[in-house]
């Protein structure tokens, strides 16, 4: 008997940690590592002006590069694209260049998603602000090639692999996190206390994990990997605190609710025992 009780605490605890690890995968395969998810995931980033600054930068110098304009003019170009660039978000077309950076971003660093190479494909911006320098100059705008910026950070990456590892593994884990569940309910010998445990414990999962998801805009702050990266990071980690922690939230509300229900099933049935046994000895 003994035996079957511990077995059944082995899976109940089994579930509550594949569904705590499922929960931040599906966030990450949704939202991250899907490319649609990441390019809506990550429009707001532009709302914070240490980033915006800093993509201006990036901006600036590598779209200067890219005008070919005649000698007499070639010193008005540099302060020309700064101009634009400062005001690069009030552009028409510039949330579609952010979308199509983003996306294109996104297919650069994540080609192998093992071996995760961080950079931001600046081509679509640029292009944005040498368009507008070239006609403010009365040139023509030609066409931006490649410009991608490296992440030059071992550190970030090997947190991107190690990220990209779990949100592969979410089906199994959610999986896993409901057969482990199903089998400890089966197992058990008292099953709304099992219920109960197994809600407290996911509640208890979920508010571990809202308050693990605060701390990464701290984490990301450590970075040092140059200007656009860090900004990046930082940026990246409050985003994704503000994505996460209502995911979080919900596990802990579901998890509150199987352990009232278990422990409101395992009150009835307690009141219920004493009447069943006393209307049987009053039947005699």
């Amino acid at each position: 008997m003994w035996l079957r009780s511990l077995l059944a605490f082995m899976l109940g605890l089994a579930a509550v940690l594949l569904a705590a690890g499922a929960l931040p995968a599906a966030w990450l395969h949704q939202n991250v590592f899907d490319e649609e998810g990441f390019v809506s995931f990550s429009a707001p980033m532009v709302e914070d002006s240490g980033f915006r600054s800093a993509l201006a930068v990036a901006v600036a110098s590598e779209a200067s590069g890219q005008l070919d304009v005649p000698p007499a003019v070639r010193a008005l170009a540099r302060p020309a694209i700064e101009r634009v660039v400062g005001r690069l978000t009030e552009l028409d077309g510039f949330e579609q260049a952010w979308r199509e950076s983003a996306a294109a971003s996104h297919r650069l660093s994540l080609a192998d998603p093992e071996h995760p190479k961080l950079a931001v494909q600046l081509a679509p911006l640029a292009q944005l602000a040498v368009r507008e320098v070239a006609d403010r100059l009365g040139v023509q705008a030609p066409a931006v090639g490649d410009l991608p910026v490296r992440f030059d950070s071992g550190r970030l990456e090997g947190y991107a692999a190690a990220a990209a590892r779990l949100a592969a593994a979410w089906p199994w884990l959610a999986a896993g996190a409901v057969a482990a569940a199903v089998a400890a309910l089966l197992l058990a010998r008292r099953k709304a206390t099992a219920v109960f445990w197994l809600g407290l414990g996911t509640a208890v999962a979920g508010l571990a994990l809202w308050l693990a998801a605060g701390q990464l805009p701290g984490l990301a702050g450590g970075i040092s990997a140059g200007a656009l990266a860090e900004e990046f990071a930082v940026r990246f980690a409050q985003l994704a605190t503000a994505g996460f922690q209502p995911w979080a939230a919900a596990l802990v509300a579901g998890g509150g609710v199987a352990a009232l229900a278990g422990l409101v099933a395992r009150l009835a049935g307690q009141r219920s025992g004493p009447t069943g046994v006393s209307r049987k000895n009053a039947s005699r």
